[in-house]
């Protein structure tokens, strides 16, 4: 049966609504938030706020072609109709150089991170996932971000193992404001948005969702993990600052079954039984040597105290008066050393202080000397001989250029308050001149708004 012209005709009113809903929907998905930069920062005069603008995205001039192809590759297609300028893209390069310096070792969490900033500055959909809260007459002076916790969760778990080689460190730890350890998506993410990190001008409010809030769909865009390549061609992260990437550790082998003997350890009872044997074998020895000289050799004092032995001092025999030379000498050598040790001792016996005193003073002027010892502890002087080519070259060196000394690095932050910037100074210290550069290491700020 066909239908009335009057219901007709509603449902192409119908469709035609719904097409123009569609329509304004997909324009306003193409407006932007700001464009530009304007007016300086009071605290910061170096730095500027981006200008209020909500038309939809201008082209590229074609002087920011390099630049975006250098940072935000995925906009460098058609017409590069963006949200952003060639000043806020070079802003947006300073203030990515920190990061650079830690992060690029791993490519996918550094891919990540500028995915993040790309969007915030440039994306010509800001309107979908950014609202400027606070505006003037050309300036955003705050504005809400609203993140995906799935790509907020992504780019924390690429960079939560990378490390800091130059401080032994995470980067985290230099870039989340608190230690590695107690740093989580959330928080980073917080931190490199709020103005009390000293680089960003002013405040961006980060929302985390997965789902729509207020209207506005929450920037959800691919991550990489750090075991995966880039699209680009780069490989995946490191072992040392991906643990994921360096797989399962290897399972030892199996211990084999211990060695025993009678249920104790084998090694154990040999050692007893050898030390017990060692024992018993020594204990005879002597016992028997005990033995025998008790039977056979007489005592020493036997001779001299029995006149009837033949060997005896005392005895008649005329067999003693012809001893040999050698035991004469012998016999007057003893009696000397006899008469001098027995002199000497009674000497110290009546004059005790004299000797003490005389001992101290002998051992005082031998030890004289030691006034003139020099100790070595410079390894060169210890290692290398004065006459050798590498200490030669050395010194040739040191004399036209100055001495050479290891690179010592300090990183020192200021407590975190409303008052002071978070910064850190990087002291290279020399002995025995000292020389110190600065060097920041606080998280960067919001893209151009850096």
């Amino acid at each position: 049966m066909r239908g009335s012209p009057g219901r007709n005709a509603s449902c192409i009113l119908l469709f035609i609504v719904l097409l123009a809903g569609e329509h304004f929907r997909c324009v306003e998905a193409e407006h932007c938030v700001w464009y530009g930069e304007c007016g300086k920062v009071e605290k910061h005069p170096e730095k500027k706020y981006n200008c209020n603008y909500t038309g939809p995205p201008k082209p590229l001039p074609s002087e920011g072609y390099d630049l975006l192809t250098e940072l935000c590759p995925g906009y460098d297609y058609g017409n590069r109709s963006l949200c952003c300028d060639v000043d806020q893209l070079n802003t947006l390069k300073g203030s990515l150089q920190l990061p650079l310096q830690f992060l690029s070792r791993c490519p996918a969490c550094f891919f990540n991170l500028m995915n993040l900033f790309c969007e915030l500055t440039c994306s010509p959909h800001q309107s979908q996932f950014m609202n400027a809260t606070k505006v003037d007459t050309s300036n955003v002076l705050e504005v809400q971000y609203y993140i995906g916790k799935t790509f907020a969760n992504a780019m924390y778990n690429a960079c939560s193992d990378v490390q800091a080689p130059s401080s032994n460190v995470k980067a985290l730890s230099l870039l989340c404001g608190k230690e590695a350890k107690d740093c989580n998506a959330t928080n980073w993410i917080q931190y490199m948005f709020s103005i009390s990190n000293g680089q960003t001008p002013f405040p961006i409010i980060p929302i985390f969702s997965d789902v729509p809030v207020s209207g506005y769909t929450p920037m959800n865009n691919q991550t990489f993990a750090c075991t995966e390549g880039l699209e680009d061609g780069s490989g995946s992260c490191s072992c040392q600052d991906c643990a994921k990437a360096c797989g399962p550790k290897p399972v030892p082998p199996p211990l084999p079954p211990p060695w025993t003997i009678l249920g104790m350890d084998a090694m154990t009872v040999i050692m007893w039984i050898s030390y017990m044997a060692f024992l018993l074998i020594f204990i005879g020895a002597v016992l028997g040597a005990w033995c025998y000289r008790k039977r056979t050799i007489m005592s020493e004092y036997g001779p001299i105290l029995d006149s009837n032995n033949p060997l005896s001092i005392n005895s008649n025999n005329p067999d003693q008066a012809n001893a040999s030379c050698c035991e004469t000498m012998g016999e007057r050598f003893e009696n000397s050393l006899r008469i001098l040790f027995s002199s000497w001792g009674s000497f110290c016996v009546r004059y005790p202080f004299s000797v003490i005193l005389g001992s101290l003073i002998l051992v005082s002027v031998s030890s004289a000397g030691l006034i003139y010892m020099r100790i070595t502890t410079d390894p060169v002087e210890l290692w290398s001989s004065p006459t050798s080519r590498a200490r030669q070259e050395k010194d040739y060196f040191d004399s036209h250029f100055g001495p050479f000394f290891r690179t010592v690095q300090l990183i020192i932050t200021t407590p975190l308050n409303e008052s002071s910037i978070v910064q850190s100074i990087l002291w290279r210290i020399r002995r025995p001149i000292w020389s110190h550069s600065r060097q920041r290491h606080t998280a960067p700020g919001a893209g151009s708004a850096a």
